[in-house]
């Protein structure tokens, strides 16, 4: 059987889980169930990991060649879902940004590599926390890196004029870029005063950022207290992201 059969045999499994895992999105490192749901298909196909109830990490193949990483994110976004799916989200938060998807593929992977013939070894992880932009950094400092040659892993595409199944394979050089935040708080009592100094920071941010190698920010957003008579406070940039330091 090739590969592409196998994959295609574990359907209704990665099915099941997808679900599971869509129905039941958390947040940033706090993933009890998302971890649950996860370690309890690796018991059940007899894969071993290791877990600090954060991130997950699975080795498979031999401690000899090359070391290759395999990276998919768990956590979800605080957005109510409206999609009338009968696996919806019910708690507040939803998985808007597919991270689902790229955790139940990683599954999918585990389970086709664990009884393969390897060279060298794969390391799978499944990271928390990237949604923060924390994640990233706490498994490096976990050392998950250290012996890793080289890595990869995927993202789902929604809302682009490509049929499913269709992967996207970049050109050498980047193809992502770096992410980062920042908060800036303005202190003014005239609403005014206030627009225009939002804007003309707005129209600065942007070209300097621009001009200096970075992308514009995507989500430029304006924090208030959820009522239309309370003032506004903060604006927050988030994320920044930029293909060069």
């Amino acid at each position: 059987m090739d590969i592409l059969k196998q994959a295609q045999a574990l359907s209704d499994e990665l099915k099941e889980i997808y679900q599971q895992l869509h129905q039941n999105p958390e947040l940033g490192f706090e993933l009890d169930k998302t971890v649950g749901i996860i370690t309890s298909y690796l018991d059940k196909i007899n894969v071993k990991y290791h877990t600090d109830g954060k991130f997950i990490l699975c080795e498979m193949g031999k401690n000899e060649g090359e070391t290759f990483l395999l990276r998919a994110d768990m956590d979800a976004l605080p957005i109510s879902e409206e999609s009338g799916l009968s696996y919806a989200s019910k708690n507040g938060n939803c998985h808007a940004c597919g991270h689902d998807m790229h955790a139940t593929m990683l599954l999918g992977a585990v389970k086709l590599l664990k009884d393969a013939d390897l060279k060298g070894k794969v390391l799978c992880l499944f990271q928390p926390s990237e949604e923060t932009l924390q994640g990233a950094k706490y498994v490096l400092d976990k050392g998950v890196l250290d012996n890793a040659t080289a890595g990869m892993m995927l993202h789902t595409m929604t809302a682009m004029p490509f049929e499913t199944g269709t992967v996207i394979v970049s050109s050498a050089g980047e193809s992502a870029p770096s992410a980062d935040y920042f908060t800036i708080k303005i202190n003014l009592n005239k609403i005014m005063t206030y627009l225009l100094v939002v804007g003309a920071l707005m129209y600065r941010l942007y070209t300097t950022l621009a001009n200096n190698g970075a992308s514009m920010p995507l989500f430029p957003t304006v924090l208030w207290g959820g009522m239309l008579n309370i003032f506004i406070q903060r604006l927050v940039l988030c994320p920044l992201r930029r293909y060069r330091r």
